[in-house]
């Protein structure tokens, strides 16, 4: 049993997908961002989620298919 609970969460839409993973016992969030949508919509997305984080260092890699 681990405290305190992280949590996995994910949202599908279409042909795109948000995944986000925490441990919080190590301080890590972990988030993966998929779309076959128009450009700029990872970084726009990317953006209000490390908007709402207290971080001390982020770590980004893009991956473009």
């Amino acid at each position: 049993r681990f405290e305190p609970q992280g949590v996995t969460a994910a949202a599908v839409v279409g042909e795109s997908h948000l995944c986000l993973h925490t441990w919080p016992e190590e301080g890590r969030f972990f988030v993966d961002i998929a779309s076959c949508g128009p450009p700029g919509g990872v970084d726009r997305a990317l953006a209000v989620i490390v908007g709402g984080l207290a971080a001390e260092a982020l770590d980004v890699r893009t991956i473009a298919l």
